[in-house]
């Protein structure tokens, strides 16, 4: 029956269209991957009735939006969407993900600043918005990310310095912020 499906697999299967409205009637679903496809449009608003989703990939596809009932997906683990083509500032509801570790959200064209809703996602290791449209200065409450490893902002429109506070961030491997409008001194880490 399709309540029991528990995992889609369907990475590069030359997919194309929209996602079915159906998706949503998978109740039990853990894992949905469906990046390196063709799928167009917005993400139907019952991805919300997935409330066990832990992974949500689809990346390198054309999806244009990110519904508001993304936010009801409390399990989501991994929530990757990066090489679409997103508009808009990232959505207020990504700050409900409070389970998330990784957010990829990287080349597509979100525009705005940086909320300061991802400061509360304390459970973020990997945060990539690389190559997007995001301006502004970078809020200092990403401290609070005390067990981010990867942070990529490279190829924005970020001005302003870097906060000292983001020297709290002690487990950081990789902090990209190449090619934006940075000014001021590097602090020491």
């Amino acid at each position: 029956a399709a309540g029991s499906v528990i995992k889609i697999y369907l990475r590069g299967r030359d997919l194309n269209g929209s996602i079915t409205p159906q998706i949503g009637a998978l109740s039990k679903l853990r894992y949905l991957d469906l990046s390196l496809n063709s799928l167009i449009d917005a993400l139907p608003f019952s991805i919300g009735n997935l409330t066990r989703l832990a992974v949500l990939d689809f990346s390198y596809n054309e999806i244009d939006s990110i519904p508001l009932h993304i936010g009801k997906l409390k399990s989501l683990v991994h929530l990757r969407l990066s090489s679409n083509v997103l508009v808009g500032p990232i959505p207020q509801e990504i700050g409900k993900l409070t389970n998330l570790v990784t957010l990829d959200l990287s080349l597509n064209m979100l525009l705005g600043p940086i909320p300061s809703f991802l400061g509360q996602l304390k459970n973020l290791s990997s945060l990539y918005l690389t190559s997007n449209k995001i301006f502004g200065l970078l809020p200092p409450n990403l401290s609070n990310l005390s067990i981010l490893e990867f942070f990529s902002l490279y190829q924005n429109k970020i001005n302003g310095s870097i906060p000292t506070a983001i020297t709290n961030l002690k487990r950081l491997i990789v902090f990209d912020l190449g090619v934006n409008n940075l000014s001021g001194q590097i602090p020491s880490f």
